[in-house]
């Protein structure tokens, strides 16, 4: 029997914005300014820097030290152009490091900067390409890292099949070839990266025998010492699926023949690189699929077979060995990333039999949950989730007419493994689905309904039709563009023919509520943005021109417009939100007055700096006031009146405890704050 749930979703209309569904951002800049393209963002000796167009200079780097109206143009980098700078590196004592075009003709190069204009300087050209990618002239591959007190990076000064190892110490000076490659052109990528106290070096080289291995970066001698003499055509691609760095150490694969490799370590010396597998032949290793289990690490391997095992290795000969080479090998095999009961769940087949297991470890802890007939399934897909470990894993069964079949769950014992719900959904649609590991929120098909939201707790009386999204029988479109937080959750769903709507789900007994008002199809996804553990911001569209930007604790009471009460400006943010975390709070970016965008502070976000503060440093009473508020201080201090746009409308110079006037301020909400405009107090004149 299907149980069916009559859940209430609860519209908030728009003129329900009074104070208990507002959240009120202060102004910290009144400079109109577009977010960079790439919204990056860096902190360096306390400053942070992020690139923005001012409308007149193009996209520069800005800097922001927050206090109120400190926003500053680093320096005009590019005066013809933007100068689409990308920072580098942080790790200099001195110096931020970025790499920036600077003249029309499109000349790029290496810059540093100590924070003021007259310290931001070219360290050295590097192509001369109008138009090139940053992969051109900047080895595809390569890392800017730090060595000593100089950061070292692969580079071309001009031929984009030559290239050099380079050093800098941020001055123009002090940036130079650190080794010249002579003997390598059209290696097509390069890795170098930090391992203990130890630079290394590989790559995938094409012209030259002499620089194929992984090589020690001897920088107090100034040359290349080889480790190991081998191709690693894909452990010299950069990607990380090829190796792994662990506990100050590096492992990688090293091939012996085409059927056959080994696993392999160095500390970046000569004397600490050598085989792990030393007494195991005939061994092919994938450690592109490889989990971190307390301090071993888990992956695939086949012995003399073309059957998968699950290996295990604490990175000595000794300690790698197979957890499954009592059985026949797998036809396949893939584990999960998350635990189950503080164990590792891995599924495979053979035959026409799927398996699901778990394992401690061990051998004697490697045991079968639970075995089920493939049918016409190709694959069985564990349903992941955000949760690191947990008391249940959601699977599902997926093959003929690429579909998925239905929704099992197992608590890691066979008689608790059980299949919940046989699903219904079209050839062309996949399963949708977002869990936190104690609620799976899915997608189902009705033959009166179409695609809608579905949820279950695991068991099969709690597996279960949520509600019907879209009336009639074409589908909702239901997407789910936020994690699941406490059993609650975004879905974005289609409500009606041309409209969406973003909906916050808990569980069937609990209310479901529409945040926003229906959202053009036109203006494309909605995209939950997180800030912290449990708050998001997102956009509301629910015309053409209203797009109102909300804060979210993924609950209704905790879901609120983020607006100054006297906004005029309803088009406050296209696409994603341009925001930055910076000294225990978020910054972020909103059009409220028509006036362009402006640097605007969330209260409260990461910490409860500001109540914590309010409590502590001041009391302000009364509460609303009319002519007078009274403060206590416990320290004497600066304080102004800022109204809710940021603007200072009031200053007092240093106070200690007493009346300050507010007769002659309109009606409205205001903010004390300190020297370095931080709001310490909230108060609202009457």
């Amino acid at each position: 029997m299907k149980y069916f749930i009559t859940v209430l979703l609860i519209i908030l209309p728009s003129y329900m914005f009074g104070q208990t569904n507002v959240i009120e951002p202060l102004q910290v800049d009144s400079q109109t300014l577009n977010p960079g393209t790439y919204a990056q963002t860096i902190v360096h000796n306390g400053l942070l820097y992020f690139t923005a167009d001012d409308s007149v200079h193009g996209e520069e780097i800005w800097t922001f030290d927050g206090t109120l109206n400190s926003l500053k143009m680093l320096k005009d980098v590019n005066p013809e152009r933007d100068s689409q700078a990308r920072f580098i590196s942080n790790e200099l004592e001195d110096y931020m490091l970025f790499t920036a075009y600077y003249n029309k003709e499109g000349d790029f190069g290496l810059w540093s900067t100590n924070g003021t204009e007259e310290g931001t300087k070219l360290l050295q050209k590097m192509n001369y390409k109008l138009g090139s990618n940053i992969s051109d002239y900047v080895q595809a591959g390569t890392n800017f890292i730090k060595h000593g007190d100089k950061i070292y990076f692969v580079a071309s000064l001009s031929q984009l099949t030559k290239y050099d190892i380079w050093e800098t110490d941020g001055t123009p000076e002090g940036t130079k070839i650190w080794k010249n490659l002579d003997s390598v052109y059209n290696f097509s990528s390069s890795v170098l990266t930090k391992v203990g106290d130890n630079l290394l070096i590989w790559f995938n080289g094409t012209g030259s025998l002499t620089y194929q291995g992984i090589f020690e970066v001897d920088t107090k001698n100034s040359k290349l010492i080889k480790l190991v003499n081998a191709k690693f055509n894909q452990l010299a691609s950069n990607n990380e699926e090829y190796y792994y760095i662990k506990n100050d150490k590096l492992y990688f694969t090293k091939e012996k023949s085409e059927s056959t490799n080994h696993l392999w370590e160095t500390d970046g010396t000569p004397q600490g690189t050598y085989r792990i597998t030393k007494d195991i032949d005939s061994l092919k290793i994938d450690i592109s699929s490889r989990m971190f289990f307390g301090n071993k690490t888990l992956f695939n391997a086949s012995q003399g077979i073309n059957k998968a095992e699950l290996w295990i290795s604490d990175e000595t000969n000794e300690g790698t060995f197979s957890l499954t080479n009592h059985l026949d090998g797998f036809d396949y095999l893939g584990f999960s990333s998350e635990l189950l009961k503080g164990k590792v769940v891995f599924t495979g087949s053979r035959g026409n039999i799927f398996e699901i297991w778990i394992t401690d470890g061990t051998k004697e802890g490697t045991t079968l949950v639970s075995q089920i007939n493939k049918g016409d399934s190709d694959f069985l897909f564990i349903l992941s989730n955000e949760k690191p470990d947990n008391d249940r894993i959601f699977f599902s069964l997926y093959g003929v007419n690429n579909k998925y079949k239905d929704i099992w769950v197992t608590d890691g014992t066979k008689e608790n493994t059980t299949k919940l719900i046989d699903l219904n959904i079209s050839f062309y649609n996949k399963l949708k689905y977002r869990s936190d590991g104690n609620k799976l929120y899915f997608t189902n098909e009705l033959n009166q309904t179409g695609e809608e939201l579905w949820v279950t707790d695991g068991t099969i009386e709690g597996t279960q039709f949520v509600k019907e999204l879209r009336e009639g029988t074409d589908s909702s479109d239901i997407s789910f563009p936020s994690r699941v937080i406490n059993g609650r959750g975004f879905v974005k769903a289609r409500t009606d023919k041309t409209n969406y709507s973003l909906i916050l789900t808990g569980d069937p007994q609990s209310v479901s509520v529409r945040i926003c008002n229906a959202m053009s199809e036109s203006k494309g996804y909605t995209r939950i943005q997180q800030l912290t553990e449990n708050k998001a911001i997102f956009i509301e569209k629910s015309s053409s021109d209203t797009n109102r930007i909300w804060i979210t604790d993924y609950t209704f009471k905790g879901t609120n417009l983020l607006i100054p009460l006297d906004a005029t400006n309803n088009n406050q943010a296209n696409g994603l939100i341009a925001y930055f975390q910076y000294n225990d709070n978020i910054y972020f970016f909103a059009d409220y007055y028509g006036e362009g965008q402006q640097l605007y502070r969330i209260p409260n976000t990461i910490t409860s700096v500001e109540e914590s503060e309010q409590t502590e440093l001041m009391t302000v009473y009364p509460n609303p006031a009319k002519d007078f508020i009274q403060i206590e201080v416990t320290k004497p201090m600066q304080l102004s009146i800022v109204n809710t746009t940021g603007k200072k409308v009031k200053e007092y110079g240093t106070v200690e405890n007493g009346k300050l006037n507010v007769a002659e301020l309109h009606s409205g909400v205001y903010f004390v704050v300190d020297e370095q405009g931080k709001n310490i107090a909230k108060f609202v004149k009457e």
